[in-house]
């Protein structure tokens, strides 16, 4: 099982058509291979943001290039300005909800009876429809009471140990700390506000439907079709798979492209027993198990490395050891239980045996799989991994899990 950590250590041209039509090969094209990725996974793993992560290299790397259906090279993307700033203030009011709301639980008290006010006008304006914000007066009254909230000693207890906040129906997205600062807030709602591409990779917009992206890595042709996360989505996987097949050509390599959320490993599950990371688990079988799938090379990116090594190094946020005990040898539970914590390499591993587990019940999987652990909001370590990737599709290197 330890095999899949060791592999592990190394290191929106939005398309709204009939699935028939997503894509189209360019006759011209001198190089006819095409890699395709499925990518799939629960709701808030980071797909999204892997794909708006390449979309920011492809603005700062000559070797990477966003393409059209054509595999014309286009240039920068052109996004509605407008709705990307009303996604980013409907993240940034949505993390003071949940702060808010978490201050109550924990009996913290807000430093006068306006600011209470305010941050009571900010819940009631979340917990109506999306384009709620529209309606939300954004002048310097609202810019200055925003930060007197954020700097108040009630949401500053509540921030030292977010690793810990759970509000039913609310999360706390992966970017959130890029965001969590006065200087950034004050210029998020400031009345000029056009957000950057590194806003837009931090941020938190869930994919609906499925679409598709390409991209040219130097000459090679990626093609990444993302689909949402969300309960309702994920029910209709089969048909998407379905569309995704019908697109293909015997010239393409297809991988079904897994994005599992490490810090999602002690988050018990709202309606089952078990956890988040389960629910992954049996996700992934299910997706597996389709006879589209079966034909394709798996990866696995683990991410969310960052919030997961958080988790584990926060003294407020001590690992829960039951929900990844029996992947942890006796020794590792012995330190646990002395120090207090554990050491991120072995609870990435307890982590990758739950998918090796898996794995070991689809006989058809043994030799056609490969994982990363990754950082989805991290340029750099998405573009070390996105390189070393098509290095390996091109030369066929690809390492399998098992032996």
């Amino acid at each position: 099982m330890g095999q899949l950590c060791d592999v592990c250590t190394r290191s929106e041209t939005d398309n709204n058509q009939s699935p028939d039509e997503f894509r189209k090969i360019s006759k011209n094209s001198k190089n006819d291979e095409l890699v395709r990725f499925f990518m799939a996974g629960l709701g808030s793993a980071g797909k999204s943001t892997i794909i708006r992560q390449l979309q920011y290299l492809c603005s700062i790397n000559s070797n990477y290039k966003m393409c059209n259906e054509d595999w014309i090279p286009i240039q920068k993307r052109e996004v509605d300005s407008i709705t990307w700033q009303r996604t980013i203030r409907r993240n940034i009011l949505d993390l003071f909800d949940i702060f808010i709301k978490q201050a109550h639980i924990d009996g913290e008290t807000l430093a006068n009876k306006a600011l209470t006010v305010f941050a009571k006008s900010i819940e009631d304006a979340c917990q109506e429809k999306e384009d709620s914000i529209d309606f939300i007066e954004i002048n310097e009254d609202f810019r200055r009471k925003l930060i007197e909230l954020f700097n108040d000693n009630a949401i500053k207890n509540v921030l030292k140990k977010k690793n810990k906040i759970s509000i039913d129906g609310k999360t706390i997205f992966d970017g959130c700390d890029y965001f969590l600062t006065e200087e950034k807030i004050r210029e998020i709602f400031s009345d000029d506000y056009e957000p950057s591409d590194k806003d837009k990779v931090h941020s938190r917009n869930p994919t609906v439907d499925m679409h598709t992206y390409r991209f040219k890595l130097n000459e090679t042709r990626i093609e990444i079709c993302d689909v949402g996360g969300q309960k309702a989505e994920r029910m209709k996987i089969t048909d998407y798979l379905k569309n995704w097949s019908f697109a293909s050509t015997e010239r393409d390599r297809n991988f079904i492209l897994l994005v599992v959320s490490m810090s999602d490993y002690n988050v018990p599950h709202p309606q089952y027993q078990g956890t988040l990371l389960d629910e992954c688990v049996e996700y992934m079988k299910v997706l597996l198990n389709n006879s589209v799938a079966q034909k394709c090379g798996l990866f696995i990116f683990f991410n969310k490395k960052d919030r997961f090594k958080e988790k584990l190094e926060d003294d407020e946020c001590r690992a829960d050891i039951k929900y990844l005990k029996r992947y942890l040898t006796e020794r590792q539970v012995t330190e646990y239980q002395t120090a207090g914590r554990f050491k991120s390499n072995d609870m990435s591993k307890a982590i990758a045996s739950k998918f090796v587990d898996a794995l070991d019940e689809l006989n058809q999987r043994r030799k056609n799989t490969y994982c990363r652990y990754t950082c989805a909001v991290d340029s750099k370590m998405m573009e070390g991994i996105f390189g070393a990737i098509k290095d390996e599709i091109i030369n066929e290197q690809l390492l399998s899990i098992f032996p």
